[in-house]
């Protein structure tokens, strides 16, 4: 009932999600003397900060938002889906705005201000988007009026779409330099295909999902709280594996192994996994490949097939 400190509250929890979303330090995955490497500054701006407010170049315009309709969506039905999935929105969020840096900063050191407000307003425009979700999500949790339809796409979420821990390494061949890639696999020449797996003796088209080498570990740190108790996926090699492949996959949380697949080899059909997850706050999900013995690296060439979590019902 106290309306002064709910503002106030609602003010912070829209700043906290917006500040990692703009083009500052907030949102870069590297220091400001990495991207100085990257981006050497010209005379004019060596004295300049790319990243930080205090005579920093200035990365920020009031543009972007100019006839701009949206209707906003509905984050979460409750608390403890909002805060679990703001959690996972302002990664998303940060991660997908620190590929504009770069193009704002060129923009502005060469005076290129068409490419310039295109960056920054890109970035201005997804970050309002989510600040007008988070009030209008609060309005409706606040006064109880939640559609079911505009809640139904919350029951399943795609793991893909979340943000991994990851931060470098590899793995065998050829997936040596990136151990794993979004929504497409590698043959063993590193030549990129759709995702795909084996039914039976046929392929199936697999909408998203991992192509992966082994032996990896993708990590995810997930604060659930309880709000999904379910993991789902199908697993199995890429049609294009070859024929000394023999791959076990295993899902773990918090480093214990809670599924495991048999051995899977060339032209064997896909295995389902299924794991339930833990009610804790925050918790680890690992996603694992293991190299059966005597087989070639270079064969096995791993498939998460659209790997999944289900909203808990109760």
């Amino acid at each position: 009932g106290q309306q002064d400190e709910a503002m106030k509250y609602l003010g912070v929890l829209c700043h906290w999600c917006e500040d990692p979303g703009s083009l500052s330090a907030h949102s870069s995955p590297v220091s400001e003397a990495t991207l100085r490497v990257l981006l050497p500054p010209p005379a004019s701006f060596a004295n300049r900060n790319y990243l930080y407010g205090a005579g920093w170049i200035g990365l920020e315009r009031n543009v972007g938002l100019h006839d701009t309709s949206y209707q906003p969506r509905i984050i979460g039905r409750d608390v403890t889906e909002t805060a679990t999935r703001l959690t996972h929105l302002q990664r998303s969020l940060m991660q997908r705005n620190a590929g504009l840096i770069v193009p704002a900063i060129i923009g502005r050191m060469e005076n290129d201000m068409a490419r310039f407000d295109k960056a920054v307003g890109d970035a201005l425009s997804y970050n309002a988007r989510l600040v007008a979700d988070i009030i209008y999500t609060v309005i409706s949790l606040a006064t109880q009026r939640v559609d079911p339809r505009e809640v139904a796409y919350l029951n399943t979420q795609p793991l893909t779409d979340w943000i991994s821990d990851y931060r470098g390494g590899g793995t065998s061949h050829p997936y040596y330099v990136v151990p794993f890639i979004k929504n497409q696999a590698m043959d063993a020449e590193r030549r990129l295909h759709p995702l795909k797996l084996m039914t039976g003796d046929r392929e199936r088209a697999v909408s998203y999902g991992l192509g992966m080498g082994t032996p990896f570990k993708l990590t995810y740190t997930l604060a659930n709280n309880g709000c999904y108790d379910r993991i789902v996926v199908d697993v199995g090699l890429h049609p294009t594996a070859g024929p000394e492949a023999g791959i076990i996959f295993a899902i773990m949380i918090d480093s214990q192994e809670v599924a495991r697949s048999t051995i899977i080899r060339t032209g064997q059909p896909a295995q389902r996994l299924t794991a339930v997850l833990p009610k804790q706050a925050v918790f680890q999900l690992t996603l694992a490949t293991i190299a059966a013995e005597a087989t070639t690296p270079t064969h096995n060439l791993a498939v998460w097939g659209e790997p999944h979590l289900l909203r808990r019902q109760d």
